[in-house]
């Protein structure tokens, strides 16, 4: 987790919170970014409710998904058969692939 991020989960919402003390240009680009993610509708892409602002305090909310990570499946089962391992590959490869097309690079791409 990026340093002074907080990951709460409240009422079935992830709220991901970014504290006042980091530099403007940071801030700003958290909210360009969150806000470009929230116009996203698509299966594989979490939805995000709100981006705001609440006492200096930056944040968006988006959906709480149930199931396991990526990386906990692999760590439980080892290694995947390969039409399931190319099933979420597709799966996610769709999903970055809508986001690049609407101008939104995911940075952190990883199995949890």
């Amino acid at each position: 987790m990026v340093p002074g991020l907080i990951l709460a989960a409240i009422a079935g919402l992830v709220a991901i919170i970014i504290w006042q003390r980091y530099r403007r240009m940071a801030r700003e680009r958290f909210v360009r970014e969150a806000q470009a993610t929230a116009s996203l509708r698509h299966s594989g892409i979490v939805p995000i409710y709100d981006v705001g602002e609440e006492r200096g305090v930056h944040f968006f909310a988006m959906e709480l998904v149930e199931g396991r990570s990526l990386k906990r499946v692999l760590d439980e089962e080892g290694r995947l058969d390969p039409t399931r391992a190319a099933q979420i590959i597709r799966e996610a490869a769709d999903a970055l692939d809508f986001a690049h097309e609407h101008g939104v690079v995911h940075r952190d791409v990883k199995p949890d």
